[in-house]
């Protein structure tokens, strides 16, 4: 369904939830992640104590940050590899990757600091914020 819900509007569309509610796929997918993780793990986790629990939450969330960042270079590397392969600037722009061209120093460290997200790469980001809202 989050799939179908980023399609331009056509029949197909019309099934989906962000048609008959007040969210769409993606929402719903973000409010079952975080009940999977309450629901599920934080009572595993809390039994053995809070101290430890905090440290597997973030040790978590660590690691899906150093996922974001290595995911990042590739994708910066692909688009600056397509958008100069086929001499077309509008590949950076779709992408949103204009502002590290032209300033790519500034950039990187907005990027680390989960600042600068280019297109369709905001879903890592998320997930580091609500691991570590669970904290």
């Amino acid at each position: 369904m989050i799939f179908i819900d980023h399609l331009p509007p056509s029949l197909l569309t019309w099934f989906t939830l962000r048609n008959y509610g007040f969210s769409d796929a993606t929402e719903i997918f973000h409010f079952h992640l975080r009940l999977h993780r309450g629901v599920r793990l934080w009572p595993r986790h809390a039994g053995a104590g809070l101290r430890v629990a905090t440290a597997r939450i973030l040790r978590r969330a660590w690691q899906i940050y150093v996922a974001h960042v290595f995911l990042f270079t590739i994708f910066l590397a692909e688009i600056s590899y397509v958008a100069t392969s086929f001499d077309n600037p509008l590949y950076s722009e779709e992408m949103g990757i204009m502002d590290f061209l032209k300033q790519p120093d500034v950039t990187i460290v907005q990027a680390l600091l989960l600042r600068f997200r280019p297109v369709n790469m905001d879903v890592l980001p998320l997930y580091i914020v609500l691991m570590l809202s669970l904290r």
